[in-house]
């Protein structure tokens, strides 16, 4: 159980924390970072149309009608939606949650949930209402309905950096690797880590062709293909003593030296954002068979997919780290499902363009919330000291 002092600290914070409307904690984040500063069209609106941003953005993420929000807020509607239209697009919502996410990096209580290096990512499935071409029935989640998934990306720090809507059928892997290498963030993110959805071998390879590691907690651990290397030039690997595991496969590293500049070319080409990830294993599984890349990463990434799985055998800290990663994401989805409390839970956005929009506007409200949240309690620690408690 949690120490005495640990549940006192619990008990202040809860009684001294503000309890506050989700719109003013919009409106007070703000005047700490500015974001509101970004949702512009070539130039910033005037102050008096912040009340617009705030709206349009809270309706958004919130899932609220702009009918309701206009309402409700004694807004003009078609004011609302054109400041909505014009200037919610994907870069505006990156660029606000970028400041979002580096103001919460400096806060010194930040610093005491992680260095905000490690990271780890999840898909949230949301039911959907209406005609949705993106849309898809899986009765596990969705019962008799259908809906999209909404794949966020985390710091250790507890900040969502990345948020994009998916196609509920679609594997999580694919998707892993893009939001960490387009980071703008002050964040600097060595490693990742995912549940048994968030990983394929294509993708161990190309975690580490991008210099990163990826953590995988993998559900059947115990079944998994460990690889020895051989050579038919060197001897030598045949007289390699391995763990006492079970090495079923073979991976031959003199086809991996032979097609080396191949693998740096495809590094380079993931650094530099000349292509995405989830568009490069997209094109390599839809036709593995014709495309010897294929073979070469898969084979590449069971090597690296051996590796790892020596290390997480070995170290306990590893596994205890991804653990509790993972468990942050947890809880930033129960955040973000309470947050999603307008048109009943549904999404009814039609468009997949709407649906990224609505991503990213809930990734920046969570984040508004989390700095709100760290900011308070901050001050709470800060008095707590002065008063004399230890």
């Amino acid at each position: 159980g949690l120490s005495p002092s640990v549940l006192f600290l619990r008990e202040q914070i809860k009684q001294r924390l503000p309890q506050v409307e989700l719109a003013e904690i919009i409106r007070e984040v703000d005047t700490w970072v500015n974001y509101s500063f970004e949702f512009r069209e070539g130039f910033g609106l005037h102050t008096e149309s912040l009340a617009l941003k705030y709206a349009a953005l809270m309706g958004t993420a919130c899932n609220i009608s702009f009918t309701e929000m206009a309402s409700s807020a004694d807004l003009d509607y078609n004011s609302l939606l054109w400041v909505a239209n014009n200037y919610f697009s994907e870069e505006n919502l990156k660029n606000a949650n970028t400041k979002l996410v580096n103001f919460h990096h400096k806060l010194w209580l930040s610093a005491y949930w992680g260095d905000g290096t490690l990271s780890s990512s999840d898909g949230q499935r949301f039911p959907t209402r209406g005609k949705i071409r993106n849309a898809k029935s899986i009765p596990r989640y969705f019962g008799f309905g259908k809906g999209v998934t909404l794949y966020v990306h985390v710091s250790d720090q507890y900040s969502q950096y990345g948020a994009k809507s998916i196609t509920s059928t679609e594997r999580d892997a694919t998707y892993v690797l893009d939001e960490i290498l387009a980071n703008e963030t002050d964040l600097e993110l060595l490693e990742h880590t995912t549940d048994t959805h968030g990983y394929t071998d294509l993708l161990f390879a190309l975690f580490n062709l991008s210099r990163k590691q990826l953590i995988s907690r993998l559900r059947d651990i115990g079944s998994q293909k460990l690889c020895k290397i051989f050579s038919s030039s060197n001897p030598e690997f045949d007289q390699l003593n391995y763990p006492e595991l079970r090495f079923n496969g073979l991976v031959n590293i003199d086809y991996l030296k032979k097609h080396a500049q191949e693998l740096a070319r495809v590094g380079a080409s993931l650094l530099t954002g000349t292509v995405t990830a989830s568009l490069l294993m997209s094109k390599l599984q839809s036709y593995p068979r014709q495309n010897n890349l294929m073979y070469i990463l898969l084979s590449y990434g069971q090597l690296e997919k051996t590796i790892f799985i020596c290390k997480y055998l070995l170290r306990p800290p590893m596994r205890k780290k991804a653990t509790q990663q993972l468990n942050k994401v947890e809880q930033l989805n129960n955040l973000r499902k309470y947050l999603n409390f307008g048109g009943d839970g549904y999404i009814r956005k039609q468009q997949e363009l709407e649906q990224q929009t609505t991503a990213k506007s809930m990734s920046n409200l969570t984040n508004i919330v989390i700095i709100w949240n760290t900011v308070y309690i901050q001050e709470i620690i800060s008095q707590l000291i002065v008063e004399g408690f230890d």
